[in-house]
């Protein structure tokens, strides 16, 4: 039979530490390039979303600052004259009502009023964006009323997860590399321990001793007594 193939050796000791170590490092390396990667892409991804919201002037829509206050003074000329309008339909449906009653001329001057209305609310929203566009010109931004902001937010949103997700991966990365290098160092760490432990535990032996012996001498002399009277009975 051939001889038996020992592990625990110094030299097995040595090669597997060395390789616990080695892994423990790739995994510390991998771990940081990814998060690191995850949060720089992350960062990268919501500037690029907030410079297609935010960095486009009122010139790119081809409107000029001044061009805004014209079309808002022009809208409010119109929502004057239709409610200039609105109020000659209210007093000639009041004049309807008090000749016929609710007759088909009341109902149809009744409709009239209902769509200048809407009308006076549509033109009331556009000043509203105009207004806000102006404000955002100002300071040299643009007010985004663009169909596809969900898909902006949504952008955003990946990012931040994109940054977690970094952020997880350096905290799994620090905790498992942090194991490995526990498990690598275990021996330096058990004799550390040890080096601390002992001297106070050797101390306590020594200030033990004396009284140890005291009582181990009345323990012999205890049972050299209790023998002796034993041989005389």
């Amino acid at each position: 039979m051939g001889e038996n193939k020992k592990y625990l050796t110094e030299e097995n000791y040595e090669k597997g530490k060395k390789t616990l170590l080695k892994i423990a490092i790739v995994v510390l390396v991998i771990g940081v390039i990814v998060g690191v990667f995850l949060i720089v892409a992350g960062i990268l991804k919501i500037n690029s979303s907030s410079e297609n919201n935010n960095n486009v002037t009122a010139q790119d829509n081809n409107m000029t600052v001044s061009e805004i206050d014209l079309k808002i003074t022009e809208i409010d000329n119109q929502i004057s004259e239709i409610n200039q309008n609105i109020n000659s339909l209210k007093t000639e449906k009041n004049q309807e009502f008090m000749a016929n009653g609710f007759s088909e001329k009341y109902y149809e001057i009744d409709s009239e009023i209902e769509s200048q209305n809407k009308k006076v609310s549509e033109l009331n929203q556009e000043k509203f964006k105009l207004e806000s566009e102006k404000q955002f010109a100002d300071n040299g931004l643009s007010f985004d009323f663009d169909e596809n902001k969900p898909e902006k937010l949504a952008s955003k949103g990946y990012g931040a997860m994109m940054i977690m997700g970094g952020v997880m991966a350096l905290i799994f990365t620090a905790i498992i590399s942090g194991k490995l290098f526990m498990i690598y160092k275990r021996r330096e760490i058990l004799a550390f321990t040890a080096q601390q432990v002992i001297p106070v535990a050797q101390e306590g032996f020594d200030e033990m001793a004396p009284t140890i012996g005291n009582v181990a001498k009345e323990i012999s002399k205890g049972i050299a007594s209790g023998k002796k009277d034993v041989d005389e009975k």
